[in-house]
Protein backbone atom coordinates (compact mmCIF):
# COMPACT_ATOMS: atom_id res chain seq x y z
CA UNK A 1 0.00 0.00 0.00
CA UNK A 2 1.20 3.48 -0.84
CA UNK A 3 0.81 6.14 1.84
CA UNK A 4 0.02 9.96 1.56
CA UNK A 5 0.69 12.31 4.59
CA UNK A 6 1.07 15.88 4.62
CA UNK A 7 4.05 17.76 6.56
CA UNK A 8 3.45 19.01 9.80
CA UNK A 9 2.57 18.31 13.65
CA UNK A 10 -1.44 18.25 13.35
CA UNK A 11 -3.39 15.27 13.85
CA UNK A 12 -4.31 13.43 10.49
CA UNK A 13 -7.62 10.99 10.27
CA UNK A 14 -7.54 8.02 8.25
CA UNK A 15 -8.66 7.56 4.83
CA UNK A 16 -8.75 4.27 3.20
CA UNK A 17 -8.16 5.13 -1.15
CA UNK A 18 -9.35 2.85 -3.24
CA UNK A 19 -8.59 2.56 -7.00
CA UNK A 20 -10.43 1.76 -10.23
CA UNK A 21 -9.90 -1.15 -12.27
CA UNK A 22 -9.95 -3.68 -10.38
CA UNK A 23 -6.85 -4.73 -12.56
CA UNK A 24 -4.56 -1.79 -12.60
CA UNK A 25 -2.15 -0.55 -9.62
CA UNK A 26 -1.16 2.60 -8.00
CA UNK A 27 2.70 3.02 -8.16
CA UNK A 28 5.41 5.85 -6.81
CA UNK A 29 3.37 8.35 -9.31
CA UNK A 30 2.72 11.62 -8.79
CA UNK A 31 -1.11 11.46 -7.94
CA UNK A 32 -2.72 15.19 -7.46
CA UNK A 33 -5.75 13.70 -5.76
CA UNK A 34 -4.41 11.70 -2.98
CA UNK A 35 -2.17 14.34 -2.52
CA UNK A 36 -4.03 16.97 -2.14
CA UNK A 37 -6.48 14.65 0.28
CA UNK A 38 -3.24 14.84 2.30
CA UNK A 39 -2.78 18.44 2.32
CA UNK A 40 -6.29 18.48 3.52
CA UNK A 41 -5.06 16.78 7.21
CA UNK A 42 -5.67 13.03 6.11
CA UNK A 43 -3.36 10.08 6.40
CA UNK A 44 -4.14 8.53 2.85
CA UNK A 45 -3.84 4.44 2.65
CA UNK A 46 -3.99 3.27 -0.80
CA UNK A 47 -3.24 -0.43 -1.26
CA UNK A 48 -3.14 -2.74 -4.27
CA UNK A 49 -5.75 -5.03 -2.96
CA UNK A 50 -6.53 -8.24 -4.67
CA UNK A 51 -7.51 -8.24 -8.49
CA UNK A 52 -4.83 -5.30 -8.61
CA UNK A 53 -1.78 -5.61 -11.10
CA UNK A 54 1.84 -6.38 -10.23
CA UNK A 55 1.74 -9.34 -7.99
CA UNK A 56 1.32 -11.71 -10.95
CA UNK A 57 -1.42 -13.75 -12.43
CA UNK A 58 -2.54 -15.45 -9.50
CA UNK A 59 -3.54 -12.40 -7.16
CA UNK A 60 -4.93 -10.92 -10.08
CA UNK A 61 -7.64 -13.46 -10.56
CA UNK A 62 -8.65 -13.72 -7.08
CA UNK A 63 -11.42 -11.41 -7.71
CA UNK A 64 -12.48 -13.48 -10.82
CA UNK A 65 -16.17 -15.45 -10.22
CA UNK A 66 -16.80 -16.28 -6.24
CA UNK A 67 -13.91 -13.87 -5.42
CA UNK A 68 -15.15 -10.72 -7.07
CA UNK A 69 -16.55 -8.33 -3.98
CA UNK A 70 -14.75 -10.87 -1.37
CA UNK A 71 -11.12 -11.03 -2.06
CA UNK A 72 -10.95 -7.57 -2.84
CA UNK A 73 -12.91 -6.50 0.25
CA UNK A 74 -11.21 -8.95 2.60
CA UNK A 75 -7.95 -6.74 2.12
CA UNK A 76 -9.95 -3.51 2.35
CA UNK A 77 -11.05 -4.97 5.87
CA UNK A 78 -7.90 -6.01 7.00
CA UNK A 79 -6.73 -2.29 5.86
CA UNK A 80 -9.15 -1.00 7.97
CA UNK A 81 -8.08 -2.64 11.21
CA UNK A 82 -4.23 -2.03 10.37
CA UNK A 83 -5.35 2.07 10.79
CA UNK A 84 -7.09 1.18 13.96
CA UNK A 85 -4.75 -0.95 15.40
CA UNK A 86 -1.05 -0.52 14.33
CA UNK A 87 -0.57 2.03 11.85
CA UNK A 88 0.23 4.67 15.11
CA UNK A 89 3.10 3.08 15.40
CA UNK A 90 4.23 3.88 12.27
CA UNK A 91 2.74 7.31 11.94
CA UNK A 92 2.07 8.92 16.14
CA UNK A 93 0.17 11.88 14.20
CA UNK A 94 -2.63 9.27 13.59
CA UNK A 95 -6.99 10.69 15.11
CA UNK A 96 -8.57 7.42 14.76
CA UNK A 97 -10.86 9.69 17.16
CA UNK A 98 -13.61 9.25 14.57
CA UNK A 99 -12.54 6.11 12.87
CA UNK A 100 -11.73 5.11 9.31
CA UNK A 101 -13.03 6.64 5.99
CA UNK A 102 -12.99 4.95 2.81
CA UNK A 103 -13.42 6.38 -0.67
CA UNK A 104 -12.82 5.75 -4.39
CA UNK A 105 -13.78 5.95 -7.88
CA UNK A 106 -15.46 3.33 -10.58
CA UNK A 107 -13.89 0.25 -9.06
CA UNK A 108 -13.14 1.81 -5.92
CA UNK A 109 -16.49 2.99 -5.43
CA UNK A 110 -18.18 -0.33 -5.93
CA UNK A 111 -15.50 -1.50 -3.10
CA UNK A 112 -16.32 1.51 -0.66
CA UNK A 113 -20.15 0.88 -0.61
CA UNK A 114 -19.05 -2.46 0.03
CA UNK A 115 -16.91 -1.58 2.83
CA UNK A 116 -19.74 0.67 4.30
CA UNK A 117 -22.23 -2.34 4.19
CA UNK A 118 -19.60 -4.21 6.71
CA UNK A 119 -20.53 -3.98 10.25
CA UNK A 120 -18.99 -5.95 13.34
CA UNK A 121 -21.26 -6.25 16.92
CA UNK A 122 -24.12 -3.82 15.23
CA UNK A 123 -21.56 -1.17 14.15
CA UNK A 124 -19.63 -0.05 10.71
CA UNK A 125 -16.40 -1.27 10.25
CA UNK A 126 -15.72 2.45 8.34
CA UNK A 127 -17.07 5.12 9.98
CA UNK A 128 -18.32 6.91 6.72
CA UNK A 129 -16.98 6.71 3.30
CA UNK A 130 -17.44 8.09 -0.71
CA UNK A 131 -18.82 5.95 -3.99
CA UNK A 132 -17.61 7.68 -7.11
CA UNK A 133 -19.02 6.10 -10.28
CA UNK A 134 -19.72 2.51 -8.22
CA UNK A 135 -21.49 -0.59 -9.11
CA UNK A 136 -24.40 -1.05 -7.26
CA UNK A 137 -26.24 -3.43 -8.84
CA UNK A 138 -24.90 -6.44 -10.71
CA UNK A 139 -27.93 -7.15 -12.65
CA UNK A 140 -27.94 -3.92 -14.01
CA UNK A 141 -24.34 -3.23 -14.63
CA UNK A 142 -23.76 -6.65 -16.79
CA UNK A 143 -26.85 -5.89 -18.81
CA UNK A 144 -26.31 -2.32 -19.58
CA UNK A 145 -22.76 -1.50 -19.54
CA UNK A 146 -20.52 -1.34 -22.97
CA UNK A 147 -17.95 -2.96 -20.92
CA UNK A 148 -19.89 -6.31 -20.47
CA UNK A 149 -16.97 -8.73 -21.63
CA UNK A 150 -15.09 -7.78 -18.82
CA UNK A 151 -17.95 -7.68 -15.90
CA UNK A 152 -18.71 -11.31 -18.02
CA UNK A 153 -15.07 -12.01 -16.44
CA UNK A 154 -15.34 -10.53 -13.29
CA UNK A 155 -18.27 -12.37 -12.46
CA UNK A 156 -17.37 -15.66 -13.86
CA UNK A 157 -20.65 -15.93 -16.66
CA UNK A 158 -23.99 -14.19 -17.35
CA UNK A 159 -25.92 -13.05 -14.17
CA UNK A 160 -29.32 -14.73 -15.44
CA UNK A 161 -27.31 -18.13 -14.80
CA UNK A 162 -28.51 -20.22 -11.73
CA UNK A 163 -25.18 -20.72 -10.56
CA UNK A 164 -23.88 -16.88 -11.13
CA UNK A 165 -27.34 -15.18 -9.85
CA UNK A 166 -26.65 -15.75 -6.28
CA UNK A 167 -22.76 -14.60 -6.63
CA UNK A 168 -24.27 -11.75 -8.22
CA UNK A 169 -26.35 -10.76 -6.06
CA UNK A 170 -24.16 -11.09 -2.66
CA UNK A 171 -21.62 -9.05 -4.78
CA UNK A 172 -24.38 -6.06 -5.26
CA UNK A 173 -23.92 -3.46 -2.55
CA UNK A 174 -27.87 -3.15 -3.73
CA UNK A 175 -28.66 -6.28 -1.80
CA UNK A 176 -27.55 -4.93 1.55
CA UNK A 177 -28.49 -1.39 0.93
CA UNK A 178 -30.58 -0.68 3.59
CA UNK A 179 -28.24 -2.10 6.48
CA UNK A 180 -26.03 0.99 6.22
CA UNK A 181 -24.73 2.42 9.39
CA UNK A 182 -22.78 5.33 8.59
CA UNK A 183 -22.76 8.06 6.68
CA UNK A 184 -22.45 7.37 2.75
CA UNK A 185 -21.81 10.40 -0.08
CA UNK A 186 -22.89 8.93 -3.57
CA UNK A 187 -21.28 10.17 -6.81
CA UNK A 188 -22.00 9.97 -10.24
CA UNK A 189 -22.22 11.38 -14.06
CA UNK A 190 -25.84 10.58 -15.28
CA UNK A 191 -24.13 9.38 -19.45
CA UNK A 192 -21.79 6.84 -17.48
CA UNK A 193 -21.90 3.60 -19.73
CA UNK A 194 -19.14 2.23 -18.03
CA UNK A 195 -20.74 1.60 -14.91
CA UNK A 196 -24.82 2.53 -16.08
CA UNK A 197 -26.13 5.36 -13.81
CA UNK A 198 -29.63 3.41 -14.00
CA UNK A 199 -28.60 1.21 -11.13
CA UNK A 200 -27.65 4.48 -8.81
CA UNK A 201 -31.05 6.20 -8.11
CA UNK A 202 -32.37 2.63 -7.17
CA UNK A 203 -29.53 2.01 -4.98
CA UNK A 204 -29.49 5.69 -3.13
CA UNK A 205 -33.45 5.22 -2.40
CA UNK A 206 -32.51 1.47 -0.50
CA UNK A 207 -29.43 3.07 1.19
CA UNK A 208 -32.41 6.12 2.49
CA UNK A 209 -34.57 3.34 4.03
CA UNK A 210 -31.98 2.39 6.83
CA UNK A 211 -33.19 3.14 9.83
CA UNK A 212 -30.11 3.01 11.14
CA UNK A 213 -29.81 6.05 13.76
CA UNK A 214 -25.71 6.31 12.50
CA UNK A 215 -27.11 6.19 8.68
CA UNK A 216 -26.70 9.44 6.40
CA UNK A 217 -27.21 9.70 2.49
CA UNK A 218 -25.91 12.69 0.65
CA UNK A 219 -26.44 11.61 -2.98
CA UNK A 220 -25.50 13.93 -6.32
CA UNK A 221 -25.90 13.16 -9.84
CA UNK A 222 -23.54 15.21 -12.64
CA UNK A 223 -25.67 15.99 -15.75
CA UNK A 224 -23.96 15.40 -19.16
CA UNK A 225 -20.99 13.43 -17.21
CA UNK A 226 -19.78 10.37 -18.03
CA UNK A 227 -17.67 7.44 -16.16
CA UNK A 228 -15.15 10.30 -15.39
CA UNK A 229 -16.19 13.79 -14.65
CA UNK A 230 -14.47 15.57 -16.92
CA UNK A 231 -16.12 19.31 -17.00
CA UNK A 232 -13.97 21.87 -15.01
CA UNK A 233 -17.26 23.24 -13.06
CA UNK A 234 -18.26 19.50 -12.18
CA UNK A 235 -14.54 18.83 -10.98
CA UNK A 236 -14.99 21.02 -8.86
CA UNK A 237 -17.96 20.74 -7.15
CA UNK A 238 -16.63 16.89 -6.80
CA UNK A 239 -13.16 18.15 -4.78
CA UNK A 240 -15.62 20.89 -2.97
CA UNK A 241 -18.33 18.19 -1.53
CA UNK A 242 -15.25 15.48 -0.98
CA UNK A 243 -13.63 17.81 1.40
CA UNK A 244 -16.60 19.14 3.06
CA UNK A 245 -18.20 15.60 3.46
CA UNK A 246 -14.70 14.67 5.01
CA UNK A 247 -14.53 17.52 6.81
CA UNK A 248 -18.27 16.86 8.62
CA UNK A 249 -18.38 13.35 9.07
CA UNK A 250 -14.39 12.26 9.42
CA UNK A 251 -12.60 15.27 11.32
CA UNK A 252 -13.57 16.19 15.32
CA UNK A 253 -15.57 19.24 15.35
CA UNK A 254 -14.15 22.68 16.85
CA UNK A 255 -16.95 26.34 16.96
CA UNK A 256 -15.65 27.58 13.56
CA UNK A 257 -15.26 24.42 10.67
CA UNK A 258 -17.89 21.71 11.79
CA UNK A 259 -20.25 20.36 11.44
CA UNK A 260 -22.00 22.83 8.82
CA UNK A 261 -19.31 22.65 6.37
CA UNK A 262 -18.64 26.26 6.64
CA UNK A 263 -16.43 28.56 7.93
CA UNK A 264 -18.55 30.64 10.31
CA UNK A 265 -17.67 34.29 11.23
CA UNK A 266 -16.94 33.97 14.71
Amino acid sequence: ALRFAPEGDGPLQPLLWLHGGPMCQLSFDYNPLLSWLASCGYLVLAPNFSGSTGNGLGFMNRVMADGCGVADLSDCLACAEYLKTEARKVEPRLDTSRGVAVAGHSWGGYLASMCLLQHVGGESVFSCGVSMAGIADWYVQQRHTEVRYYDYALMGGWVYEKEVAARAREASPITRAAELRAPILVLHGDKDIDVPFQQVPPFVEALRRSTHGGAAVEYHAYPGEGHGIAGTEAQADVLDRLRTFLRVNLKPWDFTDNPHGEVAAY
